[in-house]
């Protein structure tokens, strides 16, 4: 029934802030395109399934709200083809599991799973009992329009040969902020916090613009008391065509701190890039002197790469190949250097790399 012309029917399993901020103004706007049927919508509770809902203006035939214990009900649905899965980390994992159990593809929110042991069993799974469905881990950053350029520009040798690089985010958590007050992220029952939660966005940006990691040594500190376990990483990295790199991210700052936005800078032979999830400025010698050229800000920035990776979902279903972006091993890499980053913070130790 999955032609390469026909709308996906599709059902929404979590109604957090991140389903709602983002999901539901993105997938009213590609509605308008006739890509997908909205079928159902399921949370744990009905005041943020009808929160959810009150957002959506792209609700298909047959539409129904689901909660509490009904989500199988829901799942067993035949004309339900895939899921939109945007639960917390924990859940990640036995949730992708069901939905595959009820023969339904799936675009999962990052990371690919709460530790690199519970991902690789996970995507076992998948090839081995779950080959013909399509299952895509939802990373923006990887369909931010800045970043995919800059990746282009290096890969064309626009600077010419990477010397060195650094990546910087600094930003403030304060304990009013509404993504800290969800019980999940405060009491985190997984590694790194919001470290984990965040930082895997940022790996998939570095890896994006400058190829794979292959050894780094890093150090961790929590500053802020409300944070746990650590918000803090400053680490050295080495990258698979020889270059060196730093990386400062941090959580951990006052309100009052200098904050930046996450942001790139890469410097080659021929000039530098400096990249954010905005724009991409090019710097490149001509003759003598300095010659600049920076894109104006793309005000798209949030909604955009949103509605990008459910549209290349739902074109993978219907031509039946996971849009590259979005293959589980990648978000498997990036949560893998997430993971030996906190490791190589706790032991002191450099650690290498290994490939996908």
């Amino acid at each position: 029934l999955e032609t390469e012309n026909m709308a996906v029917s599709l059902a929404i399993i979590g109604a957090g802030i991140f389903a709602k901020e983002r999901y539901a103004p993105a997938l009213n706007r590609l509605h308008k395109t006739g890509v997908f049927e909205l079928k159902a919508v399921y949370s744990r509770t009905a005041s943020s399934a009808s929160s959810l809902d009150e957002m959506l203006e792209c609700k298909g035939t047959d539409y129904r709200i689901y909660t509490g214990d009904s989500l199988e009900t829901m799942l067993k649905r035949a004309d339900i083809q895939a899921v939109l899965l945007i639960v917390t980390i924990p859940l990640l994992p036995d949730f992708v599991e069901l939905c595959f159990q009820h023969g339904k593809h799936v675009l999962s929110e990052k990371p690919v799973a709460p530790t690199v042991k519970a991902g690789e069993a996970l995507i076992h799974t998948h090839l081995t009992a779950y080959p013909d469905l399509i299952w895509a881990v939802a990373e923006n950053y990887r369909y931010t329009p800045s970043i995919v350029k800059a990746a282009q520009l290096i890969r064309d040798g626009k600077i010419g040969k990477v010397l060195n690089s650094n990546f910087v985010m600094r930003a403030t958590i304060p304990t009013t902020s509404k993504y800290y007050n969800t019980d999940w992220r405060k009491d985190p029952q997984y590694q790194g916090g919001f470290l984990l939660d965040g930082g895997v966005h940022f790996i998939a940006m570095i890896r994006a613009v400058l190829g794979e990691v292959t050894e780094l040594s890093a150090q961790i500190s929590q500053i802020q008391p409300h944070l746990p376990p650590s918000d803090t990483i400053v680490a050295s990295l080495t990258y698979a065509d020889g270059s060196l790199g730093s990386l400062v991210i941090t959580f951990g700052l006052a309100a009052d701190s200098e904050l930046q936005s996450p942001i790139l800078h890469v410097f080659g032979e021929k000039g530098s890039i400096i990249v954010d999830r905005k724009s991409v400025e090019v710097k490149t010698k001509e003759s003598d002197s300095w010659k600049s050229q920076k894109d104006p800000e793309d005000e798209d920035f949030e909604l955009g790469p949103i509605a990008g990776e459910i549209d290349a979902f739902l074109k993978g279903i219907r031509e039946k190949k996971t849009d590259p972006a979005q293959v589980p091993k990648e978000a498997l890499q990036d949560l893998k250097i997430l993971e030996i980053l906190l490791e190589s913070g706790k032991t002191k130790v450099h650690k290498a790399v290994t490939p996908m």
